[in-house]
């Protein structure tokens, strides 16, 4: 997504616990990009397939390539490509 899309990203995942477990958990997941404009259609179809208890939003995509981890309002990580 980000380095395809040639842009960066500002992921919070306070709502996934445990920062060390989240960051190191061995479960199945996914990480989606959705537009904002199809976000409820994705919603519905994730809620369709009894999936909605599962949706954890990350963060979103910005302009150029720093990619920026938090936690809690603590800065974890930080990269700046190239």
């Amino acid at each position: 997504m980000a380095f395809t899309g040639h842009c960066g990203i500002e992921a919070d995942i306070s709502g996934l616990g445990d920062t060390l477990p989240a960051l190191f958990t061995e479960e199945l997941g996914a990480v989606i990009q959705v537009a904002a404009a199809e976000r409820a259609a994705v919603e519905a179809c994730l809620a369709h397939y009894g999936l909605a208890d599962c949706v954890h939003y990350l963060g979103r995509a910005v302009s150029g390539d720093r990619f920026t981890l938090t936690a809690r309002g603590e800065t974890l990580y930080i990269v700046t490509g190239k």
